[in-house]
């Protein structure tokens, strides 16, 4: 199946809005169905998705599922995405010539965003521990523009080994946290903590104003791997996918350790609402949800 299948397969798909239930069921049974049947292959099929309203042009290895997903359905997900609550927080947030850092960037969506927000002056600093979706993050990097984004190829906790690295069956959910039955399989990655990456390269942490981490599950270990750089970079804010008791199987109530973790720093938790800050406790957190760690020298002004 050369690139023409694809293509018009993209060509009867890419207007579908994905969290509608045509859309979903599309999105997911459907590129699944055709996996199955032709797609699903050990050798890469690189295809590029061009920028288009808003998100950025893509170098996609459409043999995979997710990003085959993502070429299908570029704009149903470039809306997800970069209409959600951290795109506006991003855009309200970064200016030119500062650094955001995504820990967890997967295909790099918000790392491309954050660099069209700092500009130039500005970095990016995207870590990716999956081979494959990095080759994929690496060449959508180069796609576009000028190198503002540095992309490694690595894993942050808590310690600096050699570790298991956990492959979800499509590709979203890829985890350092075992667990039976959910994986496909797993690999050995690089692992370090983000103190001593910042040792090792000599990485200036310094205008560093925001970092995500989408680690599933790894994220209290990702955290404690990095109070020194929390402090040279003067405190920025924290955009976290954590998990309280109800929301998840495999790495329950993550959000007691990562608080646990900056409160004594002088963090505090926020729901973000579109500017708003919503003070929250360790009991309002009950399912996976995002939530905005930021110092009180910032969250008070």
């Amino acid at each position: 199946m050369g690139n023409r299948v694809h293509t018009v397969i993209r060509s009867l798909t890419k207007y579908l809005p994905y969290m509608e239930v045509g859309g979903r069921i599309l999105n997911d049974d459907l590129n699944i169905v055709l996996g199955r049947l032709f797609f699903d292959k050990e050798e890469p099929h690189w295809m590029v998705s061009d920028a288009e309203k808003g998100l950025p042009a893509l170098e996609l290895n459409v043999s995979t599922r997710l990003q085959r997903k993502l070429f299908y359905f570029h704009r149903a997900w470039g809306r997800h995405w970069l209409n959600g609550p951290l795109a506006r927080l991003m855009k309200s947030t970064l200016v030119p010539g500062e650094t955001f850092v995504d820990i967890g960037a997967n295909l790099g969506i918000y790392s491309m965003h954050a660099a069209g927000l700092v500009g130039s002056e500005g970095c990016v600093i995207a870590f990716e521990p999956d081979p494959e979706i990095f080759e994929s993050l690496r060449r959508s990097s180069a796609l576009n523009g000028p190198a503002s984004i540095r992309c490694e190829n690595l894993a942050l906790s808590d310690r600096t080994s050699t570790c298991t690295f956990y492959r979800s069956w499509h590709g979203g959910a890829n985890s350092l946290v075992p667990q039976d039955g959910r994986y496909k399989g797993s690999i050995e990655v690089p692992v370090e903590t983000f103190d001593e990456y910042v040792a090792r390269t000599g990485t200036d942490v310094s205008r560093v104003r925001l970092m995500k981490i989408d680690v599933e599950g790894e994220e209290a270990r990702t955290v404690a791997g990095m109070i020194g750089v929390l402090r040279k970079a003067a405190w920025p804010d924290l955009w976290i996918e954590v998990r309280g008791p109800k929301g998840s199987t495999r790495a329950p109530d993550t959000f007691a350790g990562v608080l646990q973790t900056l409160a004594p720093l002088g963090y505090g938790a926020f729901r973000w609402l579109d500017g708003r800050m919503e003070p929250v406790s360790k009991a309002d957190v009950v399912y996976r949800e995002d939530i905005l760690f930021s110092h009180s020298t910032r969250a008070n002004g």
